[in-house]
């Protein structure tokens, strides 16, 4: 299929009608299509999004989500950045939500046991109320250490 790689929005449209259902597959597309976008263009994606966000414009799009009512809890992804950037980043944001809203963190298993023994006290101090997959899913006893 011949296909313009840039025409994001017409391509989500014609999978949303080819395939029901199947958000995480059509969020992987999606992502590709912005990677492979970035790429031809040699900017990084959150240009083509509007610009760089840091926590504390998180911080308040969650509160304004919320408040209208789009929204009622979040999740952070990380993995990205140094472990100790990412911690840091979802507990100001914890921070900055309690009482508007609940959030969870989602290291996408790219953490150790130590990195995640290390910030899993303040995550639940400051309302983090989850941490999904903070280590690689083949590192069964980790996660089962984790979990006592």
């Amino acid at each position: 299929m011949d296909e313009d790689p840039g025409r994001v929005e017409r391509l989500l449209q014609k999978l949303n009608r080819q395939i029901r259902g199947n958000a995480f597959a059509k969020a992987a597309v999606e992502m590709a299509l912005f990677d492979a976008l970035g790429k031809t263009y040699k900017v990084p994606v959150h240009q083509l999004l509007g610009g760089l966000h840091r926590a504390e414009g998180d911080i308040q799009e969650a509160k304004n989500c919320v408040s209208s009512g789009q929204y009622a809890n979040f999740k952070t992804k990380s993995g990205k950045e140094a472990p100790e950037d990412d911690a840091k980043c979802s507990i100001r944001i914890a921070e900055g939500i309690k009482g508007y809203s609940t959030i969870g963190m989602d290291p996408n298993g790219l953490w150790d046991r130590i990195t995640t023994m290390k910030w899993m006290d303040a995550f639940f101090d400051v309302g983090i109320d989850f941490l999904e997959q903070p280590l690689p899913p083949e590192d069964v006893e980790g996660l089962a250490h984790l979990s006592e």
